[in-house]
């Protein structure tokens, strides 16, 4: 075979192989177009399923990471509740309590034992009521506890002189103290509590 009659064959594969170039790009173009669109318009549906199928739900997505940010709150929160800062004072369990031998007609002698958090560090104790508890499941009211004072963050033993409402029935009667402070950083009364001291309530002596 001569050149000049292989010339023709050359010219004709190139030209082939011009067209599959060229057709092979206009296929990829239309491909990769096509594929933009139905993701573009299918995009939360495409989105989902391969976080799905991938195994990417922890992916840190706006929501998540607001909802991670909620949980680590509640969990700074719960922390806090459980080491007791969020109240004003704090009583070590097990030392407060009532001296004895207490009849109807009494006054209570309430022995507490309390510490300053350092919420409380800053705050002004303001006064408080002492509430009873008798063998009828109802809270009475005794005498308001006028400003007494104020405690340290070091555990301190108060004495608090209480008289009681004189509706209470001798048994078991149990008896806290709902506190009210004023701190600098909030607004209003804040209000604690102590911890619940029960007692042996006997009849009147008359």
């Amino acid at each position: 075979m001569s050149f000049a009659s292989f010339m023709p064959r050359l010219r004709n594969f190139a030209a082939l192989l011009r067209d599959m170039l060229w057709l092979s790009a206009v296929g990829i173009t239309a491909g990769a177009f096509l594929l933009y669109s139905l993701y573009s318009w299918n995009r939360e549906t495409v989105r989902g399923f391969a976080i799905n199928e991938l195994g990417l739900t922890g992916l840190a997505t706006n929501e998540s990471v607001e909802a991670l940010t909620g949980e680590v709150r509640g969990l700074a929160e719960a922390v806090t509740r459980a080491a007791g800062e969020h109240r004003v004072v704090r009583q070590p369990p097990g030392m407060s309590y009532v001296s004895e031998p207490v009849h109807i007609g009494d006054n209570v002698i309430l022995n507490l034992v309390l510490q300053r958090t350092t919420r409380g560090a800053l705050c002004r104790f303001l006064g408080g009521v002492p509430l009873f508890t008798d063998q009828t499941n109802t809270a009475q009211a005794g005498e308001r506890i006028p400003p007494i004072r104020q405690v340290s963050p070091e555990p301190t033993r108060i004495r608090v002189e209480i008289v009681p409402p004189n509706t209470l029935i001798a048994g078991r009667v149990e008896l806290h103290v709902a506190l009210e402070y004023k701190c600098p950083d909030e607004d209003g009364i804040v209000f604690d509590r102590t911890d619940v001291v029960p007692y042996q309530l006997l009849p009147s002596k008359d």
